[in-house]
């Protein structure tokens, strides 16, 4: 398994998969970032071979040196593996663009399976979308919207939806449900996630919001290119006293514990979600709301971002409605939604593409 190599979304996914495969016994090798996620592989059972990567680098200009030499890092270990182990593989499961380039270069006699968070300019440039497409046989999209995506590039391709898998008791283990009272005259909204251009705008209006709000702070968990404007923006609205960048964190779940309200997007969504904490779903200059039963399939439709139907343009009084809705969302309907997103996805799918391979 080639995964991503910064802690978010991607790198917690292609855990969940791992675990998944490793339970249905198949024997799993993942390439993944050095520190704790890495080790949270090898206790699930993986071969892990480490490797360094700094978040937000692929999107950084300022990073070019770091990027070549990431990549030449990446291609010389890419065909390591396919020369030393390539022909022991009976399947190579490869997320991101440069990992997908990669698997389909050096792999040419193992299947290849990819697998698509998204197909945004950002999240999968189209230079990259048009090769993986015509050099990898196995398409899997995390949703609707990006199995569309993936037709509209290449109509012919083989799509299956697997969804944004998630385990519920995988990642919170035996803690029960989070049903803390909401504070109601002050309140922490914690927004995580990457700080790249495509998700900073809701961060960014969170912070013109705050102005207006005196009673309540914003705890920002995540690093990327975005976090010097993100902190002008904080200096200059005179609000620095209210705001903590925390940075990047492998473990984000001590902060979905102590916010009154979560605000992210994608697998955020659902971690938050799911244990019972009120979530914000808000991106791509909009904003879907507050995530609650009613909405819910609506929002997995587009993976929980800020592109699911019913969605409003983004700015300071659409956001701070949603924070509002978010708060007064009832204990039992944060129950329902939690018991609701237990297990999300169907990775039964590779499974049975892995038996179909197998030696």
């Amino acid at each position: 398994m080639f995964n991503s190599f910064r802690t978010g979304g991607s790198q917690t996914y292609g855990l969940e998969l791992a675990r998944s495969l490793i339970e249905d016994g198949a024997q799993v090798t993942v390439m993944a970032k050095r520190g704790p996620l890495a080790e949270q592989f090898r206790k699930a059972g993986a071969q892990v071979i480490a490797m360094r990567w700094r978040e937000g680098i692929a999107f950084d200009h300022r990073g070019l040196r770091q990027q070549a030499a990431t990549t030449v890092s990446l291609g010389l270990l890419g065909l390591g593996l396919a020369l030393s182990h390539g022909h022991k593989f009976d399947l190579v499961v490869a997320s991101q663009p440069w990992p997908m380039f990669y698997a389909s270069v050096f792999f040419r006699r193992t299947p290849v399976a990819a697998i698509y968070h998204g197909m945004t300019a950002v999240e999968y440039p189209p230079a990259y979308a048009n090769y993986t497409l015509k050099h990898i046989n196995h398409h899997f999209a995390v949703s609707h919207e990006t199995a569309d995506q993936i037709l509209s590039v290449d109509a012919t391709a083989k799509v299956l939806v697997i969804g944004n898998l998630f385990n519920s008791a995988d990642y919170w283990g035996d803690s029960r449900p989070w049903t803390k009272p909401r504070p109601r005259n002050a309140g922490l909204l914690v927004s995580v996630g990457t700080l790249t251009e495509n998700k900073t705008d809701a961060v960014s209006t969170a912070i013109e919001w705050l102005r207006e709000q005196p009673r309540w702070r914003l705890v920002i968990v995540g690093d990327g290119p975005m976090r010097p404007a993100l902190e002008d923006a904080v200096r200059r609205l005179e609000v620095s006293d209210r705001v903590r960048f925390e940075g990047s964190r492998t473990d984000t779940r001590p902060y979905y514990d102590l916010a009154s309200v979560v605000m992210g997007v994608g697998r955020v969504a659902l971690e938050a979600a799911s244990r019972g904490v009120p979530v914000v779903i808000a991106s791509d200059g909009r904003v879907f709301g507050a995530l609650n039963p009613s909405n819910r399939a609506d929002a997995e439709l587009r993976n929980f971002t800020g592109r699911a139907a019913g969605s409003r343009k983004l700015s300071v009084k659409s956001l701070g409605l949603a924070i509002e809705d978010a708060r007064h969302i009832s204990v039992t309907d944060r129950m329902l939604l939690a018991a609701s997103l237990e297990t999300v996805g169907n990775p039964e799918l590779l499974t049975q593409l892995l038996k179909q391979h197998a030696h």
